[in-house]
């Protein structure tokens, strides 16, 4: 439908607008704290990469968790010097050309004018300018799925060239490494490539080789580090199981009986496996375990799941965009290119590609299996959970057929009549009220509703050393948790009282931080960290009596707790009994070495005039831990002659 010079020219003025575009955005947002600080899956991604480059990750186990972004970032790094602006500088580019790929296929299926008009509503979607500069898989995932769509033949207008169906297969195997619920396509591919490939035999043989190439390499990977010949990576069942639960809700990220499925509690859900099953188990034995426990949910309770997908359904058509951070419209508020009402959001593809599906023009069938892959992957989120990262490659997907709605409207606007009958608009209008429905019980655009970003914000100030806009941003988040209580905030509570208590601390602001504490026992009375910070910061305070309560509370439930036996040691030497503490303080250090333990003893042998003795002690701190500011400032004092007791 469009000559080859038109075609490139196409490609080159949409990749250019998105290039535009995301730098606006990342120059807007750069500096910003929510934009500097890592969280989530996007800290994962950077563990996973540093990880590779010191050659700590993935160990002797297979991946957990898809490994191609990984792996493309501990390169990035290695080339930038671990500059993490150039290497969004580069995912900018990579989504920019993502954009220009979903024109060329609506060029091909739709025409040139149909083409730009995809290519420019995906530059435009204000969720892919967000992640092209966030350091997570989903920029890279997109792009590769446009890739593999654009490279295959569906407009059967003749056969394909070997070269290309091998490509297309390394580039579909590619981003299996990336997303592995993309192969739940090839049902829909195979169809349409046995039917529209005169040469299908060599055709599919050839797509097969180079879909198998990618899919074999991270495998074989496995099978060497682990003896696991486990397929792209490991934890697809307690995906599984977090978004198949009684629970479940359909986005929160929670494992049953473990707590959230974020990063770094793949050990956790680890070992409550092997607990149930009183051995230990290998990665794919702990993903069957939890997908029988997902499968076993849909036994057990029909109708909850079929409400609970029910409920899954909306989420995908809904307007709202979930994030597992719950920032992601804080973080659009801050950029004053993504607050612009003119750019595209789900609703605007998901109705304009409603209406391009349904035109009545040329090469009609050729568009069918484009709605398969994009029915394929809906389904596959279905069976997980559904947020914005996961739900944009679906969301390019149909930028494709929504530049043919969207090219459609615009000729029945200057023809004063539509020719593409009446199904298009009336699956665009209901789904365009369900999709805007959406917004009836959302609340995750509300900022002042939510305590997430605000707890987002708290960490990445308290980061840059910005102590008093941190405890600010922390309490904020308190009181929003007063007035609108969230479902999931005791997964966050102990994080969030622990870092007020340490900012306040690190402000010298110790009565408040003493407040905040006995605040955070009375929400959490089981939470040991708070006890031991209570118990300490009554120590500090004199109020000796009262201390000891906590420590012993502590114990009580947890006899070997370290934290609570250091706290009774030091109770004893606020007392005035040195030689008592002493003996606890040893005994705690030869059970399990570490410089608490060592640098109380030292403290003690310091009050009972054993200088020598202190010396050798704090000079083995400083061996153990050379940044150890108390044990130097001891030590200091000690050769100075000037030996005062050190009081905790």
């Amino acid at each position: 439908m469009s000559s080859g010079a038109s075609q490139v020219r196409m490609f080159w003025i949409v990749t250019i607008a998105a290039i535009a575009l995301r730098l606006i955005h990342l120059w807007s947002v750069h500096g910003d704290p929510l934009f500097e600080r890592l969280v989530m899956d996007a800290a994962f991604e950077d563990i996973r990469a540093r990880g590779l480059l010191a050659d700590s990750w993935p160990g002797s186990e297979p991946y957990v968790g898809a490994p191609l972004f990984p792996h493309l970032l501990a390169g990035l790094y290695a080339v930038f010097d671990g500059d993490r602006l150039a290497v969004r500088l580069v995912l900018v580019l990579v989504s920019a050309l993502g954009a220009g790929l979903a024109a060329l296929t609506a060029a091909d299926l739709w025409g040139r004018r149909a083409g730009y008009m995809a290519g420019f509503l995906l530059a435009a979607l204000w969720t892919h300018i967000h992640f092209s500069v966030e350091l997570r898989a989903a920029t890279v995932a997109t792009t590769l799925v446009l890739w593999w769509i654009r490279l295959l033949p569906w407009t059967g207008s003749g056969p394909p060239r070997g070269l290309r169906m091998l490509a297309a297969g390394l580039v579909l195997g590619t981003s299996a490494v990336a997303v592995p619920g993309v192969l739940l396509v090839l049902p829909v591919l195979a169809w349409r490539l046995g039917r529209a490939l005169p040469c299908r035999a060599v055709g599919l043989l050839l797509l097969i080789l180079g879909l198998a190439l990618p899919i074999a390499m991270t495998t074989i990977s496995n099978g060497l580090r682990s003896g696991d010949p486990v397929p792209v990576a490991g934890g697809a069942g307690i995906s599984f199981c977090r978004g198949n639960h009684p629970g479940a809700d359909g986005r929160d990220v929670v494992v049953p009986g473990v707590g959230p499925a974020w990063p770094g509690t793949w050990e956790d859900a680890a070992a409550a496996a092997e607990r149930d099953a009183g051995r230990q188990l290998t990665v794919p034995e702990i993903d069957r375990h939890y997908l029988r426990r997902g499968l076993a949910f849909w036994a057990e309770a029909p109708r909850t799941a079929a409400r609970l997908y029910l409920r899954k359904l909306g989420l995908l058509l809904g307007a709202g965009e979930r994030s597992d951070d719950g920032c992601i419209y804080a973080r659009r508020a801050g950029s004053p290119l993504l607050k612009l009402p003119l750019l595209a959001g789900w609703a605007v593809l998901l109705c304009l590609a409603a209406v391009g599906w349904s035109r009545r023009d040329a090469a009609s069938r050729a568009r069918r299996p484009l709605l398969g892959v994009a029915a394929a992957y809906g389904a596959f989120l279905l069976l997980f959970t559904v947020d914005a990262a996961s739900r944009l490659p679906l969301a390019a997907v149909l930028a494709v057929p929504a530049g043919a709605g969207l090219d459609a409207l615009a000729s029945a606007v200057g023809a004063r009549r539509w020719t593409h009958g009446r199904v298009g608009p009336v699956v665009a209008m209901i789904l365009l009220a369900v999709s805007l429905g959406d917004f009836l019980g959302f609340r995750e655009h509300r900022g002042d509703e939510s305590p997430f970003h605000r707890i987002a914000l708290g960490d990445a100030l308290a980061a840059r050393g910005e102590t008093e806009p941190a405890v600010a941003a922390y309490r904020e988040a308190l009181s929003i948790e007063d007035r609108h209580p969230h479902p999931h905030f005791d997964l966050v509570r102990d994080d969030l009282y622990g870092a007020l208590g340490a900012a306040l601390l690190e402000a010298g602001r110790t009565a408040e931080a003493l407040q905040a504490t006995e605040r955070w026992v009375a929400a959490a009375p089981n939470a040991h960290a708070a006890r031991l910070r209570l118990g300490n910061l009554l120590l500090e305070a004199g109020r000796a009596e009262e201390a000891e309560v906590q420590f012993e509370i502590v114990l009580r439930s947890d006899p070997g707790d370290r934290g609570a036996a250091l706290g009774l040691a030091w109770l004893e030497v606020r007392k005035g009994r040195p030689g008592t503490a002493l003996r606890r303080f040893q005994t705690l250090h030869r059970k399990r070495p570490g410089t608490d333990a060592l640098f109380g003893a030292a403290t003690c042998l310091e009050i009972l005039d054993r200088d020598a003795e202190a010396e050798a002690a704090l000079t083995e701190i400083l061996t153990m831990e050379p940044q150890h500011a108390r044990a130097r400032d001891l030590l200091r004092a000690l050769e100075a002659g000037g030996g005062q007791s050190s009081r905790r």
